[in-house]
């Protein structure tokens, strides 16, 4: 920093260079909206997003702003509604805000009644996934994206219930919108897979019936329990399913029993067709598969709501597949564990 702004001092040139930029942006037409931070002391706030060097400096910016300007007022923790006080302060001074959320539900159902009690001007759900948007952006980030369907819930229909007592789940919902397939005209049948007995653990959850969406698995009779090495009993690196016969597809329903790192490999999907020809799908944790106890947004499997335990809700994971060659005979599937910690599960699986 130059010695002359050393001397005028951070607040100072804060003022000055917003007041040239508002000049600049009216002079065109254009409304001035920007960051509160710099307005705010933490003293006046809970949390971090108060960056004023003193009080006195943070009232003194609020009184210059520009009038007319909008604070995009930022906070992302999941405090209380009468915690977001800065609001309050700003609106004291006469200064518009729109309330900034992040990824945290929390955060998105209190401040929007926060906002909504302040007369702030809307919300708006901000996105730090990275400069470059992309699909593999929504893959490494997708608890981001599925943050917008909270973001649009609360602040449109002033609902108070909490995130996980909604009548459905954001992933699914993101997850039906970004990849909308055609309306289906007529139901499509199919059968259960009869899945090996296994002793019921109540840690693990289990729906009355996985549902979700177009499917219904019914009720859960069996379960399909692969090795790992932080395993107390015996159970199999892989299993095989005889078919014997044409299938469009399959669906899967389960979860692991612990969490792993996102993007590992967890299950292999090899489904062998009569004339020698294989089609192999991949289940990785956090896109496909998650651990029972984690309410992960996923983008590649919806989510299935699994009871309880402990008071901790349990969640699994429904996975489909298309079958890419649905005129061949299907002769076997081979389901594989890749991962030797995450210890997955499939508790019912049906094929079309």
């Amino acid at each position: 920093m130059r010695a002359a702004d050393i001397k005028l001092g951070t607040t100072r040139i804060f003022n000055d260079d917003v007041q040239k930029i508002s000049d600049w942006l009216a002079s065109k037409g254009i409304q001035t909206m920007l960051w509160g931070d710099m307005m705010l002391d933490r003293r006046e706030v809970k949390d971090g997003a108060a960056n004023a060097t003193s009080l006195a400096d943070a009232r003194l910016s609020r009184k210059l702003l520009t009038p007319g300007a909008i604070v995009a007022d930022w906070h992302y923790g999941g405090d209380p509604p009468k915690s977001f006080n800065s609001l309050k302060l700003f609106r004291k001074d006469h200064i518009p805000t729109v309330a900034s959320t992040w990824y945290n539900p929390l955060n998105i159902r209190n401040f929007a009644q926060a906002a909504r009690k302040q007369h702030s001007l809307g919300l708006l759900q901000t996105c730090w996934a990275g400069y470059n948007i992309s699909e593999q952006t929504l893959k490494d980030a997708t608890n981001q994206f599925t943050a917008y369907v909270l973001a649009a819930d609360y602040a449109w229909s002033g609902r108070k219930k909490k995130p996980d007592d909604l009548p459905y789940d954001p992933s699914n919902v993101l997850r039906s919108l970004w990849y909308a397939k055609p309306l289906r005209i007529v139901p499509i049948s199919g059968r259960l897979v009869q899945l090996p007995a296994a002793p019921a653990e109540p840690k693990l959850g289990c729906p009355a019936e996985v549902v979700s969406g177009d499917w219904n698995l019914g009720r859960v009779t069996g379960r399909l329990d692969f090795n790992g090495s932080l395993s107390s009993h015996s159970a199999p690196a892989q299993a095989s399913l005889k078919v014997n016969g044409p299938i469009r597809g399959m669906v899967l329903a389960g979860a692991c029993r612990y969490p792993v790192p996102k993007g590992f490999s967890i299950l292999s999907v090899v489904v062998h067709y009569v004339d020698g020809q294989v089609a192999t799908s991949v289940l990785h944790y956090g896109q496909e598969i998650a651990a029972m106890s984690v309410h992960q947004p996923l983008l590649g499997a919806d989510i299935v709501p699994a009871g309880a335990f402990n008071k901790v809700k349990r969640y699994w994971s429904l996975w489909h597949w298309s079958n890419p060659n649905p005129l061949l005979d299907v002769s076997q599937i081979d389901l594989i564990c890749l991962h030797q910690y995450a210890q997955p599960f499939i508790s019912a699986m049906a094929i079309y």
